[in-house]
């Protein structure tokens, strides 16, 4: 997995349908269909620094990930945008493990999800409750 993540947010939901479209006639391949996905936020106590803005436990159904993220800041490159991750056998252990280091769960959040293969690169088609 590359530490290099591009993303764009997109507001309407017929986008969706387009972009599937977009990918099919682009030869994209579907990995995975819509599926649910859950993850668990996590942010430093004060005083408690990591090299990043949070921690992530995401299960992805066959896998499960626990990441830093680092954003891109004002005026960086998006280049600069950077996800370590490892994968990890339980959600529930991720999640204790990050308490342990003296973070705090900030949001846990359930999405859908579609995963793609695009030449060798992963597009992810998110949905959102609201």
């Amino acid at each position: 997995m590359s530490d290099i993540e591009y993303e764009s947010k997109f507001y309407f939901l017929p986008f969706k349908i387009k972009l599937r479209e977009k990918l099919l006639s682009l030869g994209a391949t579907m990995i995975h269909p819509e599926q649910i996905y859950r993850r668990a936020i996590f942010e430093p106590n004060v005083g408690n620094k990591i090299n990043g803005h949070y921690a992530r436990v995401r299960d992805e159904g066959q896998k499960i990930i626990m990441s830093i993220k680092t954003h891109a800041g004002h005026g960086e490159e998006m280049s600069d945008q950077k996800e370590i991750c490892l994968y990890i056998d339980s959600f529930e252990i991720g999640c204790k493990f990050l308490n342990n280091l003296n973070m705090y769960q900030k949001a846990y959040q359930e999405t859908k999800r579609e995963l793609w293969d695009l030449d060798g690169g992963e597009v992810t088609i998110d949905t959102w409750p609201w």
